[in-house]
């Protein structure tokens, strides 16, 4: 369901070092390769995986959200000179494309030659080489029952529930079409962004929303929205970055702690959380942006 691949990669890119935003610019790169490598092999895999485009599903379920990308590419890091590791963590049917675009990191087709190419799972500790006629990716996987577990173990005994965000990539959310500034977020923004993402995700790309562990229709997400902002005191350590993309970007910074009760809408709560940690929120997270990491304190 949610893979993650852990590639190593030769880069002759000049400008990826010093790119200001390393992730966008290595999406670039993986784009490139994955464009030259469909043409060649007469292949739609770019506009599948890539850019996807709404379809009469799409148009029904995100209206005028464009509809999200099956992958986010994490910042890479630099190991040694031309020589860059990243994850790329993809989500859902989007995996049965994975054979094909390990082949187009290459080379020939662009600026990336693909060395090693691992899949791990996190919440098992797992790892295995990520073989490209593999066709046991679904049992490397992490599904919605180990996040499940992975948030019980957690928070379950516990008279309340301390969740900490720290940020690791700038975040933009909007709250009716203008950007959130730092002492303006609020619980009900971060649920608002977490279903909406994972049920697009799911209804696109996996389930068509059947085998989601809580349900996520409009009604469910405005009551848990309603719950968090009634019961969950938030402390935030957030200040304002511009980025510029293809346009200036206001976005977050920082840390976000949230203290509620152990109930079940919390359990919902971090079940949300925990889901988009690997799959990022907010918008541009197909390359990076929204990325976060979860701690629990007691």
């Amino acid at each position: 369901m949610i893979t993650i691949y852990e590639l190593i990669a030769e880069s002759s890119d000049d400008k990826l070092p010093t790119s200001p935003l390393p992730t966008a610019r290595l999406r670039g790169l993986i784009g490139q390769c994955i464009k030259v490598y469909s043409k060649t092999h007469n292949l739609k895999l770019y506009e599948t995986f890539f850019k996807p485009k709404k379809g009469i599903i799409g148009k029904e379920i995100a209206r005028k959200i464009p509809p999200p990308k099956p992958y986010i590419i994490n910042p890479p890091t630099l190991l040694h000179e031309n020589t860059i590791q990243f994850r790329l963590t993809v989500f859902g049917h989007a995996n049965q494309l994975m054979p094909h675009i390990l082949k187009a990191i290459k080379k020939e087709h662009g600026k990336l030659q693909l060395l090693e190419a691992t899949i791990v799972n996190d919440i098992t500790g797992e790892k295995w080489e990520a073989n490209n006629q593999d066709e046991k990716t679904q049992q490397q996987s992490i599904t919605y029952q180990m996040l499940l577990q992975n948030v019980k173990q957690h928070i379950e005994n516990k008279e309340k529930i301390n969740i900490t965000l720290t940020l690791l990539t700038p975040l933009r959310l909007t709250r009716n079409g203008t950007d959130i500034q730092p002492n303006q977020l609020k619980p009900s923004d971060l649920i608002r962004y977490t279903a909406r993402r994972l049920f697009l995700l799911d209804y696109l790309y996996y389930s068509a929303g059947k085998n989601l562990p809580i349900k996520l229709s409009p009604e469910n997400v405005k009551k848990l929205m309603e719950w968090s902002d009634k019961t969950i005191q938030t402390k935030t350590t957030l200040t304002q970055k511009t980025i510029h993309l293809k346009q200036k970007t206001n976005t977050l910074t920082g840390k976000i702690k949230l203290e509620t009760q152990n109930t079940e809408e919390a359990h919902k709560l971090a079940f949300l959380l925990k889901t988009c940690e690997y799959l990022g929120i907010g918008k541009h997270t197909a390359y990076g942006l929204g990325k976060y990491t979860l701690t629990y304190t007691p």
